[in-house]
């Protein structure tokens, strides 16, 4: 029987394990399932965190279950949440780093688990939090200097684009909106006030829930719900759009199917 471990310490658990049921290896599984079954685990302890969340949107939530799957629960998920110490996640950390995760995604993760202590700590089945106080490893990435497309250079890019996607990314450019807002703009947020002025009220956005599916739901953040100033001539070249959406109450943006542009369907065609 061969069985290759994340590190050393996990090794020697298994070998110390094996030995101490004769190398039977269904009575030391047996073994270990009781063993971790009875125990809090930090796996446990940050799926409960997931579970008591009641503002994450699915995308967080899918987002979270995912660092822990694949970065948290082979290593420091097996162990006893309320054993882990300073120690354990500094071991923990220089996992990650031998894994080759940058040190975003390693605070990312580190935050995960962070916070999870702390529901943890007020659930009242450990007193600290042992990722206080550890140093995050620091980015070696130099700064990007954020660059734009003159206007030119826009104009050779519209040159290239066919519609709806030439309406729409040229509408996107003007307002600044997020993609996921644009595209679930209806007929009834284009208005014009009493000034004449035009505007664009973003109320809703589309968003992704657990299992990935698509739906409508709020902006990004409360300050994302806004009204935004238009040129007369963004309205003018979208008009025909906007009349469209108001006869059947659906999205102004549309894909050539007639439904919803889909950011991976947009941004091949980009």
């Amino acid at each position: 029987m061969t069985q290759k471990m994340d590190s050393k310490e996990s090794a020697e658990l298994l070998l110390t394990v094996l030995k101490a049921h004769g190398c039977d290896v269904d009575a030391a599984l047996r073994s270990a399932k009781d063993h971790f079954g009875g125990v809090y685990t930090v796996t446990r302890m940050i799926e409960d965190h997931i579970d008591l969340l009641t503002s994450a949107n699915g995308y967080t939530v899918r987002r979270y279950r995912g660092n822990l799957r694949c970065h948290i629960a082979d290593s420091l998920g097996v162990l006893d949440a309320s054993a882990v110490e300073y120690r354990d996640i500094v071991g923990w950390l220089k996992e990650m780093q031998k894994k080759g995760l940058s040190s975003k995604t390693i605070a990312n993760v580190n935050g995960l688990i962070s916070v999870a202590f702390n529901t943890c700590i007020r659930e009242k089945r450990r007193p600290d939090n042992p990722c206080k106080g550890v140093a995050l490893p620091k980015s070696s990435a130099t700064e990007e200097v954020a660059t734009f497309l003159t206007e030119h250079e826009w104009g050779l890019v519209v040159a290239e684009l066919a519609e709806p996607y030439k309406s729409f990314f040229t509408f996107l450019v003007r307002p600044g909106l997020r993609f996921s807002e644009a595209t679930a703009l209806e007929a009834k947020d284009f208005v014009t006030t009493s000034t004449g002025q035009h505007v664009v009220n973003i109320v809703r956005a589309w968003a992704r829930d657990e299992n990935n599916v698509p739906y409508i739901g709020p902006p990004k953040t409360k300050q994302s719900k806004r009204s935004v100033a238009l040129t007369p001539s963004t309205v003018n070249d979208i008009r025909p759009l906007i009349i469209a959406a108001a006869k059947v109450g659906g999205h102004v943006f549309l894909n050539t199917a007639g439904s919803h542009i889909d950011h991976r369907r947009a941004w091949g065609v980009w």
